[in-house]
């Protein structure tokens, strides 16, 4: 049985009543949500761990309606991408905004400078970039979580790296 087929079984198990399989579904994929969420949400710690427990509230709620159109880990991953974006843009309308300046250590591959330059990209651009290369996702992958076509994955994925480029050149330049 592949990891696919078993996440599909401990989801209805679950769904069944044996919580144990809820469990056993966020020790295989908590750790890399949480790097996800933390990078989408500009390395803030406590707005990712309140995404990571939105989105398995959200998997609760939703487990006995499951119907298989998608992997069930595609299925989380949708979640996690629409709750971090909700929760980005109800920081962005408090005005006292917490957390800014701090590290991105989930992010180890990027430093501060480009990591704030992604942050700036709009929604579409900045999540293509963070699934591939902050989660290291294939571009199948990251279609199937963001329920779009490859080509478009590829699309944003290039007009990402070019803002991006044209941005951080634009800052050697002051």
């Amino acid at each position: 049985m592949n990891v696919t087929e078993n996440d599909l079984e401990l989801l209805r198990n679950f769904a069944g009543g044996d919580r144990q399989s809820l469990g056993e579904l966020a020790l295989r994929h908590e750790r890399a949500m949480l790097g996800v969420a933390k990078a989408m949400l500009g390395g803030r710690e406590h707005l990712a761990l309140e995404a990571v427990q939105e989105t398995w509230i959200s998997v609760i709620r939703g487990a006995k309606g499951f119907r298989g159109k998608s992997t069930v880990k595609t299925w989380i991953w949708r979640i996690l991408i629409r709750t971090c974006t909700r929760l980005r843009r109800r920081e962005a309308r408090t005005p006292a905004r917490m957390g800014d300046g701090v590290t991105h250590s989930q992010c180890e591959a990027m430093d501060d400078e480009l990591l704030w330059a992604v942050e700036r990209l709009p929604a579409r651009l900045r999540h293509v970039v963070f699934l591939c290369y902050a989660r290291d996702m294939t571009h199948q992958d990251v279609a199937a979580v963001l329920g779009i076509p490859v080509g478009t994955v590829k699309s944003r994925l290039n007009a990402a790296l070019l803002r991006l480029r044209t941005g951080l050149a634009q800052g050697d330049d002051k």
